[in-house]
């Protein structure tokens, strides 16, 4: 290798540079002449001189290179402040027995650091398909009698076994599942979960053939956009592709419960929703006191008015025994620090595959770590009481509860009973045109 050291070396790459470019090399020869025949003293400034501009070059460097990257962090901050932080993680189109049906849902997941709340997820986009004619080869789109209506919210499993609704809060890292719609094998019907309040054709699509949608889910400063497309395969089973995905085989079972649907004189499936009531979904209660410990601030469940206000229903406490015994729950009630207006509890228990309100005294034993629901009875039937009234009489109340032959009571305070009624708030009110009286 030492002819490749001879061929490189500063001799003959100055030959190199003589031969390819004169010009140059005569220009560098007549600048070294020049600058050897400088005295000491200059070429010393010079070097000093020389120091200083890479000195200074070099720190103007350092201080764009500094800008530059402070400019690249703000724009990774922006980027992600708009990412879209809910993920679709998993959906199914499963078989639920119970059901007898093939029922499609989705599970989302909270992919921030950031508890989010007022989640909710809303069919934005639809356009479904139908067959007709007389041997159902042609096809109608239905699209301009569903989409006036969008959009339309679905609801959490938790909100649906609890027939409530509205929005929900995700902790970072949680998961939750939404439920969109049911089809039996060979039924010429798919129904629709969307929120109750709708004119009941709305959660039917007849003679169903296929039906793209477009699901927004809100929570974030960007909101996530899932586009599904349900269509019927061979065997006239209900199958489901997002972005042209099927479904992940070994995802779990679906969990519509069995009571949801009921079926209605035609003979076609139809939701169990008696009432418009909604219910705030959050996270695990703070819970307070043992062996039975309640939750520090009580559900409440309401229904929409027409003005833009709400009427609360009733109050719903929820509990969990942390003891290392069975209880078994003698008494419970509500009594108005106000008025003195006493309601009486039920308990959600568990019969089979029923799931049912019981007087306390008809319940079982609570099992530790077993979960308590308890809901009062109805403020006004199922009219409700409007909430600043509700304020009014039920600021504060004391929920009392007897076990062991023992009272208990826990006091909830007009700040908690305030705390309780902002944690879902609703939009104010639109301007609308009240009902007139006679104005001579």
């Amino acid at each position: 290798m030492s002819w490749l050291k001879d061929l490189f070396s500063p001799s003959n790459l100055w030959t190199i540079v003589q031969y390819v470019c004169p010009p140059a090399a005569a220009l560098v020869s007549a600048w070294l002449s020049w600058f050897k025949g400088l005295p000491p003293s200059v070429i010393m400034g010079l070097a000093f001189v020389a120091a200083a501009c890479a000195i200074i070059i070099l720190d103007g460097s350092k201080k764009w290179l500094d800008r530059r990257n402070s400019h690249l962090l703000r724009i990774a901050e922006l980027e992600d402040q708009l990412r879209a932080k809910i993920k679709v993680v998993n959906f199914q189109c499963g078989f639920l027995p119970l059901m007898d049906s093939r029922v499609f849902e989705f599970e989302i997941k909270n992919d921030s650091g950031d508890d989010l709340q007022n989640c909710l997820a809303v069919i934005t986009d639809m356009r479904p398909i139908r067959s007709s004619g007389p041997h159902g080869n042609q096809v109608d789109d239905m699209t301009t009698i569903y989409k006036p209506n969008l959009p339309l919210p679905l609801r959490t499993a938790r909100n649906r076994e609890r027939d409530g609704g509205g929005p929900f809060h995700l902790r970072p890292g949680q998961t939750k599942k939404i439920s969109v719609c049911a089809r039996k094998d060979g039924d010429p019907t798919l129904q629709m979960f969307f929120e109750p309040g709708k004119d009941e054709y709305m959660y039917y699509i007849p003679g169903f053939k296929s039906c793209d949608l477009e699901v927004t889910i809100y929570g974030t400063r960007t909101p996530t956009v899932a586009n599904f497309r349900l269509t019927l395969n061979a065997r006239d089973e209900l199958i489901v592709t997002y972005d042209g995905r099927a479904p992940d085989p070994n995802s779990g079972p679906v969990s519509i419960p069995a009571d949801f649907i009921r079926t209605s004189q035609f003979g076609s499936a139809k939701p169990a929703r008696p009432n418009i009531i909604y219910e705030y979904e959050v996270a695990e209660r703070k819970l307070e006191g043992t062996p039975l410990a309640w939750a520090a601030i009580p559900h409440l469940r309401w229904s929409p008015r027409g003005d833009g206000g709400r009427d609360i229903i009733s109050i719903n406490i929820e509990g969990k025994n942390i003891g290392d015994t069975e209880i078994k729950l003698n008494n419970a009630y509500l009594i108005s620090g106000i008025t003195g207006v006493r309601l009486e509890a039920t308990i959600k228990v568990v019969d089979g595959r029923n799931v049912m309100l019981v007087p306390v005294r008809d319940a079982g034993v609570i099992p530790p770590n077993a979960q308590i629901n308890l809901f009062s009875a109805e403020l006004n039937g199922t009219d409700g009481i409007e909430e600043s009234e509700f304020s009014k009489q039920w600021s504060p109340f004391s929920f009392v509860f007897e076990f062991d032959g023992t009272e208990h009571r826990k006091v909830y305070s007009r700040d908690i009973v305030a705390a309780s009624i902002d944690e879902q708030k609703i939009e104010p009110a639109e301007p609308h045109i009240k009902l007139g009286g006679n104005t001579g």
